[in-house]
């Protein structure tokens, strides 16, 4: 009855807030606003009346319609004879309900019924935390495929997030260390005020006879008032018991989304994805296990397709561990069988998949396509939001990667991933300043999310602390083998990049050894390239050759063979190089394509093919804006004597140096490869005639300060001397 009356003082409802979660938060927390009605001197009677027709303790409510009534009768009696016209015409409407309280009384019941109002057009993201189901059936089997099928199904709708479990879990154990594990409902409770989440699921199941009871309901972790359900559902065998859940949170889904009902069946439908707790249960542990023991993970997922060989999702998390354990011809398989099972997933696993495979392949403008689709039909969704500003990334649109990125971390600004993607998207933009703080922000969140000390050496770095940087990089060295083999890339990055080949040489001799004890094929190959470049610097090309093949026969990814295909210009191996750019050009991914133009460039220019070579490095340019193709065809430029043109590329080269630091986007450090283009910056600069040689040549030197015999430093010296 009181929010009838105030919407008709008022015009409009008092707790009406952007969502239907919010307004439903808003009826059980918030008190009742302030009225603002002419003449003003009714609002403190009106404001009277209607905080005890709000009141949130029912003991202090009107307890009789009648006494309501009253209270009305009198107060449209003070008002009446001097009430503004506006005022008056809607006390009318009031002194008509008064006139029939029985009706009023009526309408409340349909007024205050609990309804969920259409969504608007623009929902507002609603994030949900599952807590751990209550199994009380004695069989461990239900453990996690119970909350896992929930979020799968409460994520139907679009403008709900499933918090992620796991990252809740270690915040739980940071807030409360003595609270035990998992996320019982005091842990979620804990996570949800710490985070801000307005809805929390809870639910049990437990045994009836021979079958199951599963029940949930959605409540605010704040008051525990009920926010949507409970419901319950009974079934009579294991094999219903997720199809039920799943039922249950549609049901839930529908009151927190404001889904309309007919919608329900067909979300039901499309969310629903296997039958197997044995396999939702591997595949929770899996997804739990994918950050922190990928070994592990992949175990639960092979679990998860034993027991049900059609779980697309679980193909889906296999390819993704691959990806990340740079296993590619795995990942690749995997994403395979995952798409052969596309009409088994739901709408959002089915963007994800796709624009996963894509992102793999280097197929931009498809990965772009696809997560763009999903953030449109799911805006809430942080890894949409999260791999379409990597997808940006690659393309070479930093301004889309940074402007994406920062949507994920607004999102879910504790989830370490998007933070750390939005560092080196910072790095590349040459924005040291803001990722150093996304860099300090992760490390104080995650401190061992070892990936990103190599963003925080290569932006020290490029501040100009190197012994900061080397501080970093050793940091690492005794964190365990994954985190050893990045402090072996990263110190033997910045010591090629001083010049210092010696000690290059050594930390990648024993890099390799160690990455192929731990089987890390793909980092022990991209350590044997680093190598040969280091061996072509001292002038040893027998031993560079032997460190590319030696590269060659652990992986063949297009880094990996656009490197190769580097040394093998350089060592005077044209066949092979032409054979690498051919098998580059010949792949669908724009990228790699732009590697084979690369390469036909530098094969151009050894032949004395100036004008072709410009050609095919501009070519490579329009293929993939990226650094790589920029200054490669700033040499070009410069060796047809168009000074000029190739200051421009080498300025520009200079200004993008940030995406210098990983050249290839693969998350490995090459900084080495910025220190030639002060080389070459002075030598176009020199050609101009302009006094800016001598700086640029004079920041050569000093980063070379330590260098060993190299006859780029021993040309630079002859060249400032001559200035």
């Amino acid at each position: 009855m009181g929010v009838i009356l105030d919407e008709m003082a008022t015009g409009k409802r008092p707790f009406d807030r952007g969502t239907p979660i919010e307004t439903l938060t808003a009826v059980l927390r918030d008190e009742p606003p302030t009225v603002f009605v002419r003449p003003r001197t009714m609002i403190t009677p009106l404001s009277r009346i209607l905080h005890r027709a709000l009141a949130k303790d029912p003991a202090k409510r009107y307890q009789k319609v009648a006494d309501f009534a009253a209270d009305l009768k009198k107060l449209q009696s003070e008002v009446a004879p001097k009430s503004w016209l506006g005022f008056k015409s809607r006390w009318a409407m009031i002194g008509a309900l008064v006139a029939g309280s029985a009706a009023l009384a009526a309408l409340a019941f349909l007024f205050l019924k609990p309804t969920v109002p259409p969504p608007p057009a623009d929902l507002e993201p609603v994030p949900v935390l599952v807590a751990d189901i209550d199994n009380r059936t004695g069989d461990p089997v239900f453990d996690g495929a119970l909350e896992h099928t929930f979020g799968i199904s409460l994520e139907g709708a679009s403008s709900i997030t499933a918090f992620d479990r796991q990252e809740a879990a270690e915040l739980a154990s940071r807030l409360d260390p003595g609270s035990g594990r998992g996320l019982n409902i005091e842990r979620a409770r804990l996570v949800c005020r710490s985070k801000g989440i307005k809805v929390l699921i809870s639910g049990s199941i437990e045994t009836s006879g021979p079958g199951y009871v599963i029940k949930a309901k959605a409540i605010d972790p704040v008051t525990s008032a009920e926010l949507a359900g409970p419901e319950s559902q009974s079934v009579r065998s294991k094999a219903e018991v997720l199809r039920a859940a799943d039922r249950i949170a549609s049901k839930l889904r529908t009151a927190l989304a404001g889904t309309p009902r007919e919608s329900a069946k067909a979300l039901d439908q499309e969310t629903f994805t296997t039958s197997s707790v044995e396999a939702m249960h591997a595949y929770a542990k899996g997804q739990e296990l994918m950050h922190t023991d990928r070994d592990e993970a992949v175990k639960w997922f092979l679990k998860a397709v034993d027991f049900d060989p059609n779980l697309g999702r679980a193909y889906a998390g296999l390819a993704s561990v691959y990806y990340n354990l740079r296993k590619y011809d795995e990942a690749e398989k995997y994403y395979r069988m995952a798409q052969a099972r596309l009409d088994l997933m739901s709408e959002r696993e089915k963007h994800r998949t796709q624009g996963g495979y894509y992102l793999m392949t280097r197929n931009y403008p498809k990965a772009i396509e696809e997560f763009t689709a999903l953030v449109d039909k799911y805006p809430s969704d942080t890894s949409g939001f999260t791999n379409l500003a990597f997808a940006y990334s690659i393309s070479g649109n930093m301004t889309k990667a940074a402007e994406m990125g920062r949507k994920a971390v607004d999102l879910n600004p504790n989830e370490s991933v998007p933070r750390y993607n939005l560092s080196w998207y910072l790095i590349a933009a040459g924005d040291f300043n803001a990722a150093e703080r996304e860099i300090e922000a992760l490390i104080n969140q995650d401190p061992e999310y070892w990936d990103v000390y190599i963003c925080k050496g290569l932006v020290e770095l490029a501040q100009g602390l190197p012994a900061q940087a080397a501080g970093t990089y050793k940091f690492l060295e005794p964190k365990g083998p994954y985190a050893a083999s990045l402090a072996a890339t990263g110190l033997a990055d910045f010591a090629v990049y001083e010049g210092r080949l010696s000690e290059a040489a050594k930390l990648l001799e024993a890099g390799i050894a160690a990455d192929l004890k731990n089987d890390m094929a793909f980092r022990a190959a991209d350590k044997c390239l680093m190598l040969a470049q280091a061996r072509l610097i001292q002038g040893r090309k027998d031993l560079a050759s032997a460190a590319t093949a030696r590269g060659l026969a652990i992986d063949k990814s297009a880094e990996i063979l656009f490197a190769a295909g580097e040394v093998f210009v350089e060592t005077g191996q044209p066949d092979k190089a032409r054979d690498i750019a051919a098998a580059l050009r010949m792949k669908l991914e724009p990228g790699h394509k732009a590697y084979a133009r690369i390469l036909s460039g530098r094969l151009s220019l050894l032949r004395g093919e100036v004008s072709d070579a410009v050609t095919l490095f501009q070519e490579a340019r329009e293929l993939a804006d990226t650094w790589l193709a920029r200054f490669h065809l700033g040499l070009a430029y410069l060796e047809t004597g168009s000074f000029a043109e190739a200051y421009s590329e080498f300025d520009l080269c200079l200004k993008r140096r940030g995406e210098a630091a990983a050249a290839f986007w693969n998350d490995l450090p090459t900084m080495r490869r910025l220190p030639p283009l002060y080389y070459y910056l002075g030598r176009a600069q020199e050609g101009l005639k302009s006094p800016a040689a001598k700086d640029s040549l004079n920041a050569f030197l000093l980063i070379k300060e330590k260098s060993e015999a190299d006859p780029m430093v021993e040309d630079a010296r002859r060249r400032l001397n001559s200035l």
